[in-house]
């Protein structure tokens, strides 16, 4: 086999393999605008009403449309656990500050804030999730407890750790829970 023909039987390989990168990136591209981008934040916030030193907390859950398709936020709630985790639907009542009804469409670029009164997420949504399970465990560990959040246009749910000052506050919770003996 001469050069020419090495060089040749080469080049050819070489635009095969650039043809099938093209192919890949092309197909790459065109997929990604049909998954949800939400960018997900969750924060410990207080109401503070007209009365002298009265306040209210609250947790909320602030949603983000990051991506180029309208996204309909269905329903949003607790993933709790790792190797076997329990998902539970919050319903945001009508004592929400922010007065959210889901479900909700965003478009792109737009928002959705959601909360819940700190105490009805520490006291009632939390210990019903966990059933057995340690408190101690769900706020001790990174990742083992998140936030979910159900689009139309996913059959997966979006699934998102908590905040490290939400986690911080339930250990200040807990501790003062074990405190008190209850």
């Amino acid at each position: 086999m001469k050069t020419y023909e090495i060089l040749n039987l080469l080049s050819q390989f070489l635009a095969a393999i650039g043809t099938i990168a093209a192919v890949i990136t092309a197909l790459y591209l065109a997929n990604r605008d049909r998954k949800p981008f939400l960018i997900v934040n969750s924060s410990k916030f207080a109401l503070i009403h007209n009365a002298p030193k009265a306040t209210t907390d609250y947790m909320m859950i602030h949603i983000t449309n990051s991506g180029l398709r309208p996204i309909t936020i269905v329903n949003a709630g607790w993933k709790i656990g790792i190797f076997k985790p329990r998902t539970s639907i919050q319903f945001f009542n009508n004592r929400d500050p922010l007065g959210t009804v889901l479900p909700k469409e965003l478009k792109d670029g737009e928002s959705l804030s959601v909360s819940l009164l700190w105490d009805d997420f520490v006291l009632k949504s939390i210990p019903d999730i966990l059933g057995d399970r340690k408190y101690s465990i769900l706020c001790k560990l990174k990742g083992y407890f998140k936030i979910y959040i159900a689009t139309s246009i996913s059959r997966t749910p979006v699934s998102i750790p908590v905040g490290e000052a939400i986690r911080v506050e339930m250990l200040k919770h807990l501790q003062t829970k074990i405190n008190s003996g209850k």
